[in-house]
């Protein structure tokens, strides 16, 4: 299989490979985890632990559609734009996050760096803040009747 790493450890598939990764992929997809191992080189089975297995599907299922892949540790450290890229925000903003102390991150020099574990750790407490946010938006539009399936299901 072809592949094109960038030097900072994203792997992303070259075209002639996609067909090869896509019947992979099939197969990852309708497979039990339980059941996945490897190939040893006298021909026994090498069981993959669950984790890996996941991991292995997921990776396969992105680079399959032409997507890059990466792979980061949790004590990884990230430029801001990196970092950024994964929360889905700008770059400006993600500093602003970062002056107001809503995750740590190492000053090297004059650059920010954010450990991917921190990132993802303030990404979950910002999900579970949307989620009871919505949450309360749907109690309270029960609450007042602001909410009718009806109108809803008719498209309005």
């Amino acid at each position: 299989m072809a592949e094109a790493a960038d030097g900072q450890g994203a792997v992303a598939t070259q075209e002639g490979a996609r067909a090869a990764l896509r019947e992979l992929d099939q197969l990852l997809e309708s497979s039990c985890l339980d059941e996945l191992a490897v190939c040893a080189r006298a021909g026994e089975p090498i069981p993959l632990p669950a984790q890996a297995a996941r991991l292995l599907r997921e990776a396969v299922h992105q680079l399959a559609r032409g997507r890059e892949v990466r792979i980061a540790t949790g004590d990884s450290l990230l430029t801001t734009t990196q970092a950024a890229a994964l929360l889905n925000v700008s770059r400006p903003y993600l500093v602003r996050l970062l002056k107001q102390g809503e995750m740590q991150y190492e000053q090297i020099g004059t650059h920010r760096r954010v450990r991917y574990e921190d990132l993802l750790a303030y990404k979950q407490r910002r999900d579970a803040a949307r989620r009871a946010a919505l949450a309360e938006l749907t109690r309270l539009s029960d609450e007042y009747g602001l909410y009718d399936p009806d109108v809803a299901a008719r498209g309005r």
